[in-house]
């Protein structure tokens, strides 16, 4: 997007404004469907595991890191880097910082005697260069994820609301009023706002990834030890009550889209075979493929062009390593 050639500094600068609440609406829309969608996939997978299990809450502790990562997982995967790191994490000093450091940039530049912007003097509007990492750790829960987002956007808004005012006031020539305008529109916050999104069809897609998180390896011993499947392979043989009381994941999770010859678990007597609920060793083994990546981010849910299927997969792929090794 390039500002168009005006007559005024003033003309460049309400240029500026409209850019700047056109993205900041962006932001707080998909902000604002996230926050709802991510909100409804925690609940709903919260709503199916009290059916089983009525001693959740330290599990359900143990398990918000992971939950976390998929959610960052999905925020990075359809809006882009940008999203990653204005959702899910707490204010820093460092952004603070940056804040500070760009605005007096600005009105240093307004004065005409400042020197060419540097890198530093733009990171708090390039916000994924504050972090080590789109996928680092929140520090908060599922249910205030994208509520952290919303805050970050309404931060950046006054900054640059206040700011634009003032500079109407001191910049007078039109050539820096452009320059400056320019610079700011070019930033990421602006140009790399995320897709119009259906939050229903996000809310699946996150309730998914939830659950891929749920049957991370580190399950594994448990359902090793208290499922039949120790003895059996492929989702045949005696059922035990754990399997049967997981019917209603199944059912979730073939309406999610997961394949089910991959986790159905069946009973053969003597007369037939018939579906009795979740095959708990092959939703793990799925949940741990590259197919399950490509099932939360497949068409029509939208996806960032920046971040490729195969960078999900590996980042996936190292967080199930680290809790393998590390139990977190």
């Amino acid at each position: 997007m390039t500002i168009k050639t005006r007559n005024s500094a003033r003309e460049y600068l309400e240029d500026l404004q409209d850019y700047i609440h056109e993205a900041v609406a962006a932001w707080k829309l998909y902000a604002d469907r996230a926050s709802q969608a991510y909100a409804r996939a925690y609940q709903a997978q919260g709503n199916l595991l009290r059916a089983v299990k009525k001693e959740l809450d330290e599990a359900r502790k143990k398990e918000e890191e992971t939950a976390i990562f998929m959610l960052s997982l999905v925020t990075v995967g359809v809006a882009g880097p940008v999203a990653g790191y204005l959702a899910g994490k707490v204010a820093t000093q460092l952004e603070k910082e940056a804040a500070d450091k760009f605005v007096e940039w600005a009105e240093d530049k307004a004065k005409e005697g400042a020197k060419e912007a540097t890198e530093k003097v733009f990171k708090y509007l390039h916000p994924e260069q504050l972090s080590d990492g789109p996928f680092e750790p929140a520090g908060v829960s599922p249910v205030e994820f994208m509520a952290s987002m919303l805050e970050r956007v309404d931060e950046r808004d006054y900054t640059l609301t206040r700011l634009v005012n003032r500079l109407k006031d001191s910049v007078t020539s039109p050539a820096l009023a452009k320059y400056i305008a320019q610079t700011i529109v070019d930033t990421s916050f602006i140009q790399d706002t995320p897709p119009d999104v259906n939050k229903d069809l996000l809310a699946q897609r996150a309730e998914l990834a939830l659950w891929i998180a749920w049957a991370f390896p580190r399950d594994g011993s448990h359902w090793w030890t208290t499922s039949a499947n120790k003895w059996e392979k492929g989702g045949i043989g005696t059922p035990t009550h754990e399997e049967e009381a997981f019917e209603p994941l199944y059912e979730r999770l073939v309406a999610m889209g997961v394949p089910s010859s991959e986790i159905a678990f069946w009973h053969q007597n003597r007369l037939k075979k018939y579906l009795v609920g979740l095959w708990m060793e092959g939703f793990r083994k799925w949940a741990s493929s590259p197919r399950a990546i490509d099932t939360v981010f497949r068409p029509p849910l939208p996806k960032d062009s920046g971040s490729s299927l195969q960078e999900l997969r590996g980042a996936m792929t190292q967080r199930m390593e680290k809790r393998v090794v590390t139990g977190h």
